[in-house]
């Protein structure tokens, strides 16, 4: 074996990280997210023994961040599918108006929430023995809240990757997913050190979350942590709005063609 070859192809998966940061990124950042979230699931789990209402709140979490990472998502995929087919400038280069595009783009991320949501509830259903019509009350009270802030943060990675392009993808990724472990999605934000709580209070996904464990287990009115989680998402949507026009904006001064390089 000649061991020659070997060595380039070692060197250049080591140049191709070096010039291609974002790759050396997912390497570290997908392990470092699963000690966070599941040490701290399992720093929770020592504390609720006994609680009959575990299997709803956990199945209830599933849902609801499932709805916000992948609305988040869905935000930002239609424009990154017109990069990857190259057809970024024929959309915008057409007579169709931004807002018009964001208005048809914010529907069809609502029409993807009802469907996929409706199929794993009908999902949750089969595989599980919970109260199917109680899931879907509780997931219908807290799921509203969840979907405009993953619609108020899908316009921060979309700022990104019309500024960046192409090579910023997985940075938008990334950013959905970041928040998961101050959201408090599978524990009470009490459970994070004291720093990372200050980080969860500015949140709305936290509030949501905060709330729908308050409700499910305690019966507690959600109705305060659910405005508090629709006023951050509505402050953080306008101005991650007004960021995406403005780097739209500039990055059409500087050609969207470089946006596919």
């Amino acid at each position: 074996m000649n061991y020659l070859p070997i060595t380039g192809i070692i060197l250049r998966n080591i140049y191709l990280i070096r010039n291609y940061m974002n790759r050396l990124l997912f390497v570290f950042y997908w392990p470092t997210l699963d000690i966070l979230m599941w040490g701290f699931v399992g720093k929770y789990m020592q504390t609720i023994q006994g609680n009959d209402n575990i299997q709803m709140i956990f199945l209830l979490s599933i849902l609801l961040w499932s709805a916000f990472a992948r609305i988040g998502m869905e935000v930002f995929q239609s424009l990154v599918e017109e990069l990857w087919s190259n057809n970024i400038i024929n959309v915008f280069a057409s007579p169709l108006k931004l807002s018009e595009w964001i208005v048809g783009t914010i529907l069809f991320v609502i029409l993807i929430f009802i469907i996929l949501m409706s199929f794993l509830i009908l999902l949750v259903g089969l595989f599980y023995d919970v109260s199917i019509l109680s899931l879907i009350k509780n997931f219908i009270i807290f799921s509203p809240s969840l979907l405009l802030a993953a619609i108020s943060i899908g316009f921060l990675a979309l700022s990104i990757i019309i500024y960046s392009g192409i090579r910023f993808i997985e940075i938008a990724y990334v950013i959905m997913w970041t928040f998961m472990p101050f959201s408090g999605v599978f524990y009470p934000i009490e459970t994070l050190p004291l720093w990372a709580q200050k980080i969860s209070y500015c949140l709305p996904m936290t509030y949501t979350f905060i709330g729908m464990r308050a409700y499910v287990q305690n019966q507690i009115d959600s109705t305060p942590y659910l405005i508090k989680s629709v006023i951050l998402s509505l402050v953080y949507g306008t101005i991650f709005l007004l960021l995406f026009f403005y780097m739209f904006n500039k990055s059409k001064d500087k050609g969207l063609s470089r946006l596919t390089e």
